[in-house]
């Protein structure tokens, strides 16, 4: 009897949680340079996130209705991708990551996560809060250097027109915290050895 409860009550909880997938695909523009030299890079990007979610939430009313938002592709590759191209960018070759190798990037994902919530006092409205963390870590011959770049966006829609989930926010907050990582003037002064 308590085995059939439990069954149960497990498969009530699974009906009160819902998946959203969302496209992240943030844009870094960087302004063209030679400051690379042509030089190559070795360039990692690794989520250190334990939870791989980008959001999560409760429906209104109803406490025990979870949602869950989730990337419609691998982040850490998303996020090399736009990297990768802000280097070639800027007059660098970048190649894989390889601990032999003398100069390189890497990039951790720290933190991606935006948080939904809906309060009864405020029934119209859904506040959301995002909080993107990448920590870069250069490495050329005995020069190092490592920084922290993050941003916390918070917004509050109505929810008739709330655009759930907000896929604009994600994508613009990544887009944010990675130019603040290529206007380090010390993070690319690592790369280039100077």
């Amino acid at each position: 009897m308590k085995k059939l409860a439990f069954i149960l009550a497990l498969v009530f909880l699974a009906s009160c949680s819902q998946t959203y997938k969302i496209s992240v695909r943030p844009e870094l523009y960087v302004n063209p340079s030679d400051i690379g030299g042509q030089q190559s890079v070795g360039l990692e990007v690794v989520d250190r996130r334990k939870n791989k979610n980008v959001g999560e939430g409760r429906g209104r009313l109803a406490k025990f209705k979870r949602y869950t938002i989730i990337a419609d592709s691998n982040l850490a590759e998303t996020i090399e991708t736009s990297v990768s191209g802000g280097l070639e960018e800027i007059g660098f070759r970048v190649k894989p990551y390889s601990k032999k190798q003398g100069r390189k990037l890497r990039v951790d994902i720290l933190k991606v996560k935006d948080v939904y919530t809906e309060k009864i006092s405020s029934i119209t409205k859904i506040h959301e809060k995002l909080s993107v963390a990448l920590r870069a870590n250069c490495f050329n011959g005995k020069k190092r250097y490592l920084n922290i770049y993050s941003s916390v966006k918070k917004e509050t829609h109505n929810v008739v027109s709330a655009n759930f989930p907000n896929e604009k926010l994600v994508n613009s907050t990544l887009s944010l915290v990675m130019r603040k990582m290529f206007e380090d003037k010390k993070l690319i002064a690592c790369l280039a050895g100077k």
